[in-house]
């Protein structure tokens, strides 16, 4: 995520002294930016304490990594129940060794590695005779 020009605390300044009365247009060309900025930060921070806002940005941070969590769970799951509908656990360390380690989730991937590895092996027949 990009990291803004003004910390927490600045923003939070700023808006104050919005809200003591100083023009906008003054404040955004003091600070160097546009009147819809200083907009954007009081739908976001309008009311809040500097502390609530450090609280609110820790919030987020750890919402952002507990989804992330979430979404590699829910891929590997998906991955297993795809292995044992398919049931080529067994297959894999036996027929594709090299493949073991990154073995495709989804079925039409497999079914792709399959017909790649059956090619390779007809080539290779192919060549021995």
């Amino acid at each position: 995520m990009k990291k803004g020009r003004f910390s927490e605390e600045e923003i939070i300044g700023i808006l104050k002294q919005h809200e003591a009365g100083r023009k906008l247009a003054d404040l955004a060309r003091e600070h160097g930016i546009c009147e819809a900025t200083i907009y954007t930060w009081k739908s976001k921070y309008g009311g809040l304490e500097v502390s609530e806002a450090q609280r609110l940005k820790s919030l987020e941070d750890e919402n952002r990594r507990l989804k992330h969590l979430v979404a590699d769970l829910s891929l590997d799951k998906e991955v297993l129940k795809a292995i044992v509908r398919k049931n080529l656990w067994s297959a894999v360390p036996r027929r594709f060794p090299f493949y073991s380690s990154t073995f495709p989730s989804s079925p039409r991937e497999q079914s792709h590695l399959i017909r790649n590895h059956e090619s390779r092996v007809e080539s290779n027949t192919k060549l021995s005779n």
